[in-house]
């Protein structure tokens, strides 16, 4: 036992070394996704603990919720492994996020922005913990504004190519978070 227990934590060791975010160069542009082994990790993870609730159902209620709740949060988590992601082209920037049945989509073509700002808001969590996140503000030519969250680990990798993409278009970045 002792053994698999050893080897389960270096597993979790080195996939969390290899990190959980690829950036792959394609002719196009750059696409910034989630590695192959986040999905995979949810599923099994997610089976795991569906079987494990379908052998506590017999001992009580608990079982039965837990298995349910495992469920649930299988079906319900486990696809963002395999379908967020945020491609920079030298025409547009598209990202896509959050759960599989109700996605954030942005689809932004960069001819027709005017300007850029990174801003920065601050919230007071529970126990007066702060919550720091941060926005990309898209004004259009037409007056109107697309502001998509900056504050995910595809995005914290995808930054440097949409502020060159940005760059390369002449297309003024405000950083307003002051830091």
């Amino acid at each position: 036992m002792h053994k698999k227990l050893t080897i389960l934590a270096m597993l979790i060791v080195c996939a969390a070394l290899c990190g959980c975010v690829k950036r792959e160069a394609t002719d196009s542009g750059v696409i910034v996704s989630y590695e192959m082994w986040v999905g995979f990790a949810g599923v099994l993870g997610g089976i795991a603990a569906t079987a494990f609730g379908w052998y506590l159902k017999s001992h009580s209620v608990r079982g039965w919720i837990f298995l349910i709740m495992a469920f649930l949060g299988t079906v319900t988590f486990s696809p963002f492994g395999f379908v967020d992601h945020v491609t920079v082209t030298h025409d547009r920037l598209q990202a896509r996020w959050g759960f599989w049945c109700f996605p954030s989509t942005y689809d932004i073509a960069f001819a027709d922005v005017s300007s850029v700002s990174l801003s920065k808001k601050i919230t007071s969590g529970r126990r007066g913990r702060k919550n720091v996140s941060y926005n990309l503000d898209f004004s259009k030519r037409d007056g109107s504004v697309v502001s998509m969250t900056a504050t995910n680990s595809l995005m914290e990798v995808a930054a440097e190519d949409i502020v060159a993409e940005l760059d390369s278009h002449n297309i003024s970045f405000n950083d307003m978070t002051g830091e």
